[in-house]
């Protein structure tokens, strides 16, 4: 057997082996604007969520709330820039205090994920 037939086989074995757990892989979120428990200095006028791999903008959801649990967003969620892997909304004109992130998303595996973040503005 020649050494580029046994280099073709040996690669073709371990995508076999790691295909499993690349199908497996479920998408999360890589960052946030604003960050978990980051403290502003001026208030944003938008949040923005990337994940690491393509969610539904049509199946999310974003809440931001103050510490009334009143709603400062507008409600209407979307891809940044037509970008598959994130999400974004914008804000009604906040002052200072503390705000709560709240998200939920399908990703393309059909998997729904979820999660909250804090921040607040000086």
């Amino acid at each position: 057997m020649s050494k580029a037939t046994k280099q073709s086989l040996w690669t073709s074995f371990l995508l076999l082996l790691l295909f499993p757990m690349i199908s497996h892989a479920h998408v999360h979120m890589n960052k946030m604007q604003p960050a978990k428990n980051e403290v502003l200095a001026s208030a944003p006028s938008i949040v923005q969520l990337w994940f690491s791999g393509a969610v539904s903008a049509e199946w999310s959801k974003i809440e931001v709330t103050d510490t009334k649990g009143e709603r400062v967003d507008h409600g209407t969620v979307s891809n940044i820039d037509d970008d598959p892997k994130s999400l974004q909304i914008n804000l009604k004109p906040i002052g200072p205090g503390s705000y709560e992130i709240k998200w939920s998303t399908v990703a393309n595996d059909g998997h729904r994920i979820k999660g909250s973040s804090p921040f607040s503005v000086k």
